[in-house]
């Protein structure tokens, strides 16, 4: 499935634009999730970004189960491609544009579902600053933003 996603700035000044897709997967117990990225950002206590951490439980480039810990964490240093694998069927590959810098990891405890979002900016990036490609993007009237996601069964991972 490719989901194609584009916002257009139809005002009049520049504004500030960012993308996001957010699926939701089936939780079954044996799940574990593949990505590459530089590190995360820890959570305060208002779940808002506080400070960049890596390693242990952040490192997932060889895989960690979903629910190793609670994640409602941005990813930075995200290289596009991530993988589910549950040893009962074909991994689930997601693909995203070089747009999505950012992956948000979702894994509620308690609940039969998880997220992995790739999306174009950190959480609340409109109202604090950035590191540059984590920002919120400014158009000008008239200039759009714009990105695919793949998310498909996978028979190489």
């Amino acid at each position: 499935m490719m989901v194609d996603l584009c916002v257009v700035n139809a005002g009049e000044s520049p504004a500030p634009l960012g993308l996001g897709l957010h699926p939701l997967f089936v939780r079954r117990g044996a799940e574990r999730i593949r990505f590459t990225a530089a590190g995360a950002w820890r959570n305060g206590l208002d779940m808002l970004r506080s400070a960049p951490i890596d390693g242990g439980l952040w490192n997932h480039s060889e895989g960690q189960p979903v629910g190793a810990q609670e994640l409602d964490n941005d990813f930075f240093g995200w290289e596009g491609a991530a993988c589910i694998e549950s040893g009962q069927a074909l991994p689930i590959r997601i693909t995203a544009s070089a747009i999505f810098s950012i992956l948000r990891v979702f894994t509620p405890p308690g609940q039969d579902f998880f997220a992995i979002e790739p999306v174009s900016h950190l959480t609340d990036a409109i109202n604090g600053a950035c590191a540059p490609g984590a920002g919120m993007f400014i158009a000008e009237p008239g200039a759009q933003l714009a990105g695919s996601v793949w998310i498909g069964a996978d028979s190489v991972s």
